[in-house]
């Protein structure tokens, strides 16, 4: 997922961009782990954000996962 915004404000224009990446990937029938990066940059700021993630589920029963 990528998108990019620009607003408009009386001290001049600025704009955020933001990136992702994620992989999911089944180790079991009854795991799932999604690694994942995010990388920020605030054009006025001038301070740019890279960020790891990770998320997981895992299936207690037929109708019930525990998410991490």
């Amino acid at each position: 997922m990528c998108w990019s915004t620009a607003t408009t404000s009386l001290s001049g224009t600025w704009s955020r961009s933001a990136s992702c990446f994620e992989l999911a990937w089944k180790p079991s029938e009854r795991v799932s782990l999604v690694p994942g990066v995010r990388f920020d940059a605030w054009s006025q700021l001038h301070l740019t954000s890279f960020d790891p993630r990770l998320s997981g589920r895992f299936q207690l029963a037929r109708y019930s996962w525990l998410k991490l």
